[in-house]
């Protein structure tokens, strides 16, 4: 009962994140509110990793945080937000299961659903103008140079620990079978 009371609150607070209005991502006013609620979710997350995959099997990371990143990065705590929340859940599985694949049977499910989930992220960023946002941001931040301040490194060390997730992802099924002249995922 009470896993089904907590996934019934982070639908609602992916849905209360904001709207598509045709090309322009519109966010909530409550968006950085419910970004953090999120995090603090994820972080009382335990071993089953039910938080971790009821995020991913929202998609929030595909319909609301990338859109959030691409059209709404000039506002830095927003920014920060987002970017804490898409490292986190792009973080690779075999992190998430400290460096060890499960062996019992429903770990091994829960280490496979994981995996999938962040294939699915990984096409999510070819999406056009997500990396070049991050670009930006991360181009913004090192410009500073000696004058970047603590908050500075800390947007840089996410965009490129954002990087190194989405590259560390494994390709999927479709990408192994494609011939060796096409672009998969990966190059995309």
């Amino acid at each position: 009962m009470a896993q089904a009371i907590v996934e019934a609150e982070l639908v609602a607070a992916c849905s209360s994140l904001g709207y598509s209005d045709g090309g322009k991502y519109v966010r909530d006013p409550e968006c950085v509110e419910i970004i953090r609620d999120l995090l603090r979710y994820l972080r009382r997350d335990d071993s089953s990793h039910q938080i971790r995959l009821a995020l991913g099997e929202n998609r929030v990371l595909q319909t609301d945080l990338l859109p959030l990143l691409r059209e709404h990065h000039s506002d830095g705590v927003l920014l920060d937000l987002v970017l804490r929340l898409v490292v986190n859940l792009t973080t690779p599985a075999l992190l998430v299961f400290h460096q060890e694949i499960p062996e019992d049977k429903a770990g091994r499910e829960l280490y496979l659903r994981l995996i999938s989930q962040q294939q699915g992220f990984k096409e999510a960023f070819t999406e056009a103008g997500v990396w070049a946002s991050v670009t930006r941001v991360l181009g913004s931040r090192l410009q500073q140079g000696s004058e970047r301040d603590d908050d500075a490194n800390l947007v840089v060390e996410m965009c490129l620990v954002l990087l190194r997730n989405v590259l560390a992802v494994a390709p999927g099924h479709y990408d192994t079978t494609r011939t060796s002249d096409d672009a998969d995922l990966h190059d995309q």
